[in-house]
């Protein structure tokens, strides 16, 4: 009988720990991974009306799905709806998080979607707000690092170089 009782507190107490990891941290992670796998981490996370930055990171989690399929048709809807919902959310809060979500699906996106249209806005919103943002000094470096790395259209981010997080 006391096993039994040892065995339920222990899976009570797994299921508590996995209710409180937060989708944000859990999204900023899935997201840099890039994997198929990772991706669909972020989808599947819940949708929340208060967490607009979770909802960039799934728009934009979407539209690197079109990397793993292999029909143009399945592509573009990938892309469609991800434009939709990486909008809807910097719409609604734009900080440099979202900002910078924007920017690597515009610099990596075929030209032929024409989806490059605010890279000077954000990349200028993102060269005046990131530093004073509350993410950690890491996280802040290697957006600028993934910007510099995923520029596929050779866009002008020499600005980024005068960016120093401590």
């Amino acid at each position: 009988m006391r096993r039994y009782f040892i065995l339920i507190f222990i899976l009570s107490l797994n299921f508590t720990v996995m209710a409180q990891q937060d989708p944000l941290k859990i999204a900023r992670e899935a997201f840099q991974n890039g994997t198929e796998e990772a991706l669909k981490k972020v989808l599947a996370l819940p949708v929340s009306p208060e967490n607009v930055v979770v909802s960039a990171y799934q728009g934009a989690s979407k539209a690197r799905m079109a990397e793993f399929v292999s029909n143009p048709i399945t592509k573009g809807k990938y892309f469609k709806n991800e434009k939709a919902i990486l909008e809807k959310s910097i719409a609604k809060k734009k900080d440099p998080e979202s900002a910078y979500l924007r920017l690597m699906i515009q610099l990596n996106a075929p030209g032929f979607l024409n989806y490059h249209k605010n890279i000077a806005e954000d990349l200028d919103y993102f060269n005046k707000n990131i530093g004073k943002s509350d993410l950690p000094p890491a996280t802040k470096a290697m957006f600028v690092s993934n910007l510099k790395k995923g520029n596929k259209h050779k866009q002008d981010l020499s600005s980024l170089d005068a960016l120093k997080f401590y």
